[in-house]
């Protein structure tokens, strides 16, 4: 026998023991808001808009939740880094949790209102209303002030940089030093606010997507490419592949496009991959992308270059 509870369960009954179901599925019933690929262990992790939290093994779809005391209101971004997965939400905290234990970290207080979430190594940077916020390890290291309105943020692979996507439609990149930041460059070319924002993971290209449509792939000082406007609506996240030669994007228009830095001319579309819009994408490997959104659902998706 199955049921089905609002949660969002569904519950393999066995009446020979009724004490407890044979087998429990787990899923989502809110849309979801952010994902995150750990390659070390190939699980997925999502978070939907209620704070909810799902562990996935990809080979398998079987799946597990966490315990303890969860955000309170939505997840904006989360990240995996060193066996943690880091989340932030709009009830104004960051959260550390160990993905061995799964019990939920304290919630460490912002003082502002979070939007994006960046980490490698010790080092995590968070994108909030009107400052940059550092932490090393659970410790708040440093909060920089900005005057422009920073909508997301990223860190450079050897935690050297840090990029700040503004709502003036410009990136500011930081000189990054334990915690200390020193503006260096602003990137200008965007005709949107910068809605999401990833160094490639060999560090050699900023990628950005705008609120119109465009993503844009920065070298240095310089904008290599221009001109991916194949989206009709806002981009709402950006994933770089391990080859650090394609990018993946989500948008409102609920389509994915997986694009070429090599070949700017060449690109993969994956039309109604989440209907309703996409808020999320990762790769699990060079040839495997996934989508999640609006439509509750996490989607795997093979890539044929």
């Amino acid at each position: 026998m199955l049921s089905i509870s609002l949660l969002g369960t569904i519950n393999y009954l066995d009446r020979a023991n009724p004490e407890q179901p044979k087998k429990v599925i787990l899923g989502h019933n809110k849309l979801i808001t952010a994902i995150a690929y750990d390659n070390a262990t190939d699980k997925i992790y999502t978070a939907d808009f209620g704070g909810y939290i799902i562990e996935w093994d990809t080979p398998t779809g079987n799946n597990k939740t966490f315990s303890g005391t969860a955000h309170t209101n939505q997840i904006q971004k989360m990240k995996v880094v060193n066996g943690k997965l880091i989340t932030v939400a709009l009830d104004d905290t960051i959260k550390i949790t160990s993905l061995e234990t799964k019990e939920y970290g304290e919630g460490i207080a912002l003082g502002s209102q979070p939007n994006y979430v960046d980490a490698v190594g010790e080092y995590i940077v968070v994108s909030a209303v009107g400052t940059i916020v550092i932490l090393k390890g659970a410790d708040i290291i440093n909060k920089h002030a900005v005057n422009f309105t920073p909508l997301s943020v990223a860190i450079s692979p050897d935690g050297t940089e840090v990029a700040v996507g503004g709502k003036d439609n410009k990136i500011y990149v930081f000189d990054h030093n334990d915690g200390k930041l020193n503006q260096k460059r602003v990137l200008e070319g965007h005709r949107g606010e910068v809605t999401c924002i990833q160094y490639s993971p060999d560090g050699a290209y900023i990628g950005s997507g705008d609120s119109n449509r465009e993503i844009l792939v920065w070298k240095g000082d310089n904008k290599v490419i221009s001109g991916w406007v194949f989206h009709s609506a806002r981009i709402q996240d950006i994933c770089w592949a391990p080859d650090s030669q394609h990018i993946v994007s989500g948008s409102v228009d609920s389509n994915l496009y997986v694009w070429n830095v090599a070949n700017p001319e060449s690109r993969i579309a994956i039309k109604l991959a989440n209907i309703g819009g996409v808020r999320g994408v990762a790769f699990v490997n060079n040839n495997t992308v996934l989508s999640a959104g609006q439509d509750c659902c996490v989607k795997s998706w093979a890539l044929n270059y």
